[in-house]
């Protein structure tokens, strides 16, 4: 979502570096270049790249739901306002591109 930009130094044993690969290199420099292309069409739409993201997910027909971790109300009010627009077609297909591009997808 935008929100982690500097690679974190977790614990070793920290869960988060056995499930996901995106906070560890080469994929958290991928994960870097693809924040590029969601910050523009984020700027484009004056949102937060967290909506861009969840925007992303839930246009596409595999995804049934998108769990998204929030610590405050602000935060779950942001999250729904999600749903207030959405991506166009060329949008979706930049970030898809990219995606395949980076190959992280």
């Amino acid at each position: 979502t935008g929100a982690i930009r500097k690679c974190p130094e977790y614990n070793p044993k920290d869960m988060r570096l056995v499930f996901y690969p995106f906070f560890k290199e080469p994929t958290f420099s991928k994960i870097m270049e693809l924040l590029k292309t969601l910050d523009a069409i984020a700027a484009d739409h004056n949102k937060p790249v967290a909506q861009v993201s969840i925007n992303w997910s839930t246009q596409k027909s595999f995804v049934g739901t998108a769990l998204t971790g929030v610590q405050t109300p602000e935060q779950a009010a942001e999250n729904c306002a999600t749903f207030d627009w959405s991506l166009t077609d060329e949008e979706i297909a930049r970030i898809d591109t990219e995606i395949a591009r980076l190959g992280i997808g």
